[in-house]
């Protein structure tokens, strides 16, 4: 428990705020670098740009609040080799992705951006193999993904009382990465917000060798503002949320006791949600995608679909044995993915005596009928369209449906083996209509506005992930209007899903605290 003493110190201590630099003119902006000795480079970058430019220059930590589609990475590699030229970073500068797909994206912006700057991209499969490429890499920008990062420096270790081997830190292949850093910029810096995870320890243990560091994300939190407080740990270790979470969630949250019974919650006070949102200005700075580009309409569409009767009856069952968990995570967790599964058509099955899985596929599948009417039927025919995806099974069907109607696609998953070449394809070639996208491998980071229509057959539950998948198509560079698509099964957890996205919330932390109110089952 910390004094109440403490507390209030801690509330009222001095912090800045930069929210300002917003309303100041482009003119006085554009003085401000040119003073700079040397300027950087800046004239072909948008006013928020260049705001972040300054502030990126004057302080050596910062964490920028750009929204989706908003020009952070080009802001970033302008700030790198600035402060390369002028020499305050010495080494390698290291950028931290969340997956492959936005490994290859960095490499697309480095060379429109700042295309004398050497890269390496450490994409290989095995840690001994980025390790032989990264080499004797001395000066550039090296683009890893986070779980990439945290296998170079970590080593599976047993102890004598675990069944399995756990990963866990190495100190010797830390420093030996960190020595080689001179500054890091964290995309998507939200893939570190659990303090407690092998990521964050791994990406701290850099952060803690290097001076400058730089935070992107359009969408720092989605309905846990908790989280706040990692991801600008590793930009200014503590200097806005102090270096102890206790201290952060002691001010800012109230504990009270579930009204379900299942435990207690913690939220933000009145209070504290302004308080968090001004200290926020002390290193970051926010701008959404309207106030940065002009973009063209984004135009939702609703397709709702009915149940199968057959799958109607293995739906029912679930939500019965879904009601009777009470709580349990786990169970309920695995009786959710069901749920899911039957509305899509099929449902995934483990073999008791052999391991084996196999999948039950319903005779007919309404949201693959409905997709195919929107592809085949709906969209222009010089338009690009992306569906977005969950599991595998509805990928592969997509892809079979697509190829029996001789429609030109590819299939952007976990087993694609050169997504680069895919991407680059689906955005230059004429006659391939169609990108399938399994959003957990694609749903971030990558550039698609070649595609003007999106569909979202299995949506991510999370409102934070479906507004990453959202933004790949609906960001700048976009000229046309966006046509989305949700295809729903009518009194499923399709309906569920989208309906707590608009209120910011997930449907998984719902169903933990009341299934049947988060089903829809009460009044």
């Amino acid at each position: 428990m910390i004094s109440p003493i403490a507390l209030k110190r801690y509330r009222e201590r001095r912090l800045d705020d930069h929210s300002w630099l917003k309303r100041a003119s482009a003119r006085k902006v554009n003085l401000a670098l040119s003073k700079l000795r040397p300027a950087p480079r800046f004239q072909d970058l948008r006013l928020h740009q260049r705001v972040g430019l300054l502030l990126g220059i004057t302080y050596p930590q910062f964490f920028f609040l750009y929204d989706m589609g908003s020009g952070k990475t080009a802001l970033s590699l302008r700030l790198i080799e600035y402060l390369v030229r002028i020499g305050k970073v010495k080494g390698i500068a290291v950028v931290l992705v969340p997956n492959d797909a936005a490994i290859w994206n960095w490499e697309d912006e480095i060379k429109k951006w700042s295309p004398r700057t050497p890269y390496r991209l450490l994409t290989d499969s095995s840690s001994k193999d980025k390790w032989h490429t990264l080499g004797v890499f001395k000066n550039g920008i090296a683009v890893v993904s986070y779980p990439g990062y945290r296998s170079m420096i970590s080593a599976l270790e047993k102890s004598p009382k675990a069944k399995h081997a756990h990963r866990a830190l190495s100190a010797t292949l830390a420093k030996k990465f960190s020595n080689r850093a001179g500054a890091m910029v964290m995309d998507e810096i939200t893939a570190c917000k659990n303090p407690k995870s092998l990521t964050f320890k791994a990406v701290e243990t850099l952060s803690k060798a290097v001076k400058f560091r730089y935070g992107l994300t359009g969408r720092p939190f989605g309905r846990d503002p908790a989280v706040l407080w990692a991801q600008c740990f590793l930009v200014d270790h503590g200097e806005t949320f102090s270096q102890n979470f206790q201290f952060f969630h002691e001010a800012y949250f109230k504990k009270k006791k579930s009204k379900f019974g299942y435990g207690s919650t913690y939220s933000l006070s009145a209070k504290g949600k302004r308080e968090v949102s001004q200290a926020l200005k002390h290193r970051s700075l926010s701008y959404s995608v309207q106030e940065c580009l002009e973009l063209p309409p984004l135009i939702p569409i609703t397709r709702k679909v009915e149940f199968p009767p057959d799958a109607m009856i293995y739906y029912r069952k679930m939500v019965e044995a879904l009601i009777q968990q009470k709580g349990n995570w786990r169970e309920i967790k695995n009786v959710f993915l069901r749920m899911r599964q039957i509305a899509s058509g099929f449902v995934g099955m483990i073999d008791d005596d052999t391991g084996e899985r196999a999948q039950i596929e319903f005779r007919h599948n309404p949201k693959i009928d409905e997709l195919m009417n929107i592809i085949v039927e709906e969209k222009p025919e010089n338009e690009k369209c992306v569906v977005f995806h969950e599991y595998n099974w509805t990928g592969q069907r997509i892809c079979t449906e697509l190829s029996r109607n001789k429609i030109r696609h590819g299939w952007l998953h976990g087993g694609t083996k050169n997504w680069v070449e895919l991407k680059d394809r689906f955005n230059s070639d004429p006659n391939m209509e169609v990108l399938v996208v399994n959003w957990k491998k694609g749903g971030m980071a990558l550039n698609l506005q070649a595609a003007s229509v999106s569909c979202f057959i299995e949506s991510p539950v999370a409102p934070d992930q479906r507004e990453q998948c959202e933004r790949r198509t609906w960001r700048g560079g976009q000229t046309k209007h966006v046509r989305q698509y949700d295809i729903l099964v009518k009194n499923s957890v399709d309906e569920r899903i989208r309906d707590f996205h608009k209120e910011g919330d997930d449907l998984m932390n719902a169903l933990i605290r009341n299934p049947r109110k988060a089903l829809g089952l009460l009044g």
